[in-house]
């Protein structure tokens, strides 16, 4: 057990669309230094999702 890893998704509001910004999982703190970099837009939202641990 470690961290828990995360994906960055940015939800276009407008069309319901979801895209993965992130390339492979990240920790929290990763995330959130990326995410803070991102234009903020009304139309859109950046969402954290957490990656399921893998099963041993």
């Amino acid at each position: 057990m470690g961290s828990q890893l995360y994906h960055i998704d940015v939800v276009n509001t407008d069309m319901d669309r979801r895209v993965r910004q992130t390339a492979y999982p990240m920790t929290r703190r990763e995330c959130e230094v990326m995410a803070s970099k991102m234009t903020p837009y009304t139309w859109r939202k950046i969402e954290l999702v957490p990656v399921p641990d893998p099963i041993h």
